[in-house]
């Protein structure tokens, strides 16, 4: 008699906290979604978390919530200071206003995404060949240089468009400052320090261990020009690119992610004032640090890479290290 009554009372409280769906409408976001049924939705035990309890992929990217989503719901009896309404209304789950069938969603429709900004602080050295003498159209005089720059800072604004669960758009431009120091013997003329890039990229989720980025762009990259032999001439030339990006995640919880990151870009060919810039490559290799735990997500991101282009003047190899650090700002709430 006690062991049907124990399984009575087990199949109530299954019954009695039995999840049910809702799914997402246009400009709503997940505290919104949490407030219809519960009152107390931040805290440990507030309803966001039991949300994300029943919606692993909420834990992991809580930006994610895009209209024709299904959320799985907790029994709003887990909800200790629920509606009065909704507390009345439970049982009658076909309520048009928030159990609405879902809807088949065109293929180009994207979500509210977040906005992002980044600082980063760098390094390069420029090596050459020997440099086209600029009074002499065919004689090399200068054999080559190692140039070594000051500190270059830079700064980046950009967004990301949710476009599904594990898919995302990214446009994004900066500005940076690159200057160079010349030597005993050479001297740097720079036309200009500012340089300035605009990008577009599409971001990957392969699982829960690779991510994969592919993306496009323009970017001002320094150059050496014709040069005579006590001066070094720098020029700045518009190149485009396309490059890949490739994650793997070393270390993943709720509050941190640690990251190996490999990049690789191809640089198209350029012209500037008879200067022509050849096709050229980049590698690289960088550690990524996420917090994930904060009303505004961070990352530290360590990179080493190196470039190699060619011009009509010389022959460049570009190493960089850098460390960028940038922060997202979320047009929903976690």
């Amino acid at each position: 008699m006690l062991f049907f009554l124990l399984i009575s009372i087990l199949a109530f409280h299954s019954f009695a906290h039995e999840s049910f769906s809702h799914v997402v409408k246009d400009k709503e976001c997940l505290s919104q979604i949490a407030y219809q049924y519960c009152r107390k939705i931040y805290g440990k035990s507030g309803f966001i978390i039991q949300i994300k309890n029943l919606n692993p992929a909420l834990k992991r990217k809580p930006n994610l919530v895009f209209p024709g989503k299904v959320l799985s719901i907790p029994s709003i009896e887990l909800c200790l200071s629920r509606w009065p309404q909704i507390e009345k209304e439970e049982k009658t789950i076909d309520t048009p206003e928030i159990f609405e069938p879902q809807k088949n969603l065109e293929s180009n429709q994207v979500s509210h995404g977040d906005y992002f900004t980044s600082a980063n602080l760098s390094y390069k050295i420029i090596g050459s060949s020997s440099i086209l003498d600029a009074n002499s159209i065919s004689y090399k005089r200068i054999k080559g240089v190692s140039l070594i720059s000051k500190p270059i800072f830079g700064v980046n604004i950009g967004r990301r468009f949710n476009y599904s669960s594990q898919t995302q758009h990214i446009i994004f431009g900066g500005l940076k400052y690159e200057d160079y120091y010349g030597s005993k013997n050479v001297s740097v003329n720079s036309s200009s320090v500012l340089r300035s890039n605009l990008g577009f990229g599409v971001e990957h989720e392969l699982n829960t261990e690779h991510t994969l980025r592919l993306n496009a762009g323009a970017e001002e990259r320094t150059v050496i020009d014709e040069s005579v032999y006590n001066q070094i001439n720098l020029e700045k030339v518009l190149v485009p690119y396309i490059g890949v990006n490739h994650s793997y995640v070393l270390k993943n919880s709720l509050k941190q992610k640690f990251e190996l990151l490999t990049h690789g870009r191809y640089l198209s060919e350029s012209e500037l004032l008879g200067l022509k810039v050849r096709p050229g490559h980049e590698l690289g290799l960088g550690m990524s640090y996420k917090l994930l735990k904060s009303r505004f997500p961070a990352e530290w991101l360590l990179n080493l890479s190196r470039l190699e282009q060619s011009t009509s003047v010389t022959r460049q190899t570009e190493w960089c290290f850098g460390v960028n650090y940038s922060v997202n700002f979320s047009t929903t709430d976690h």
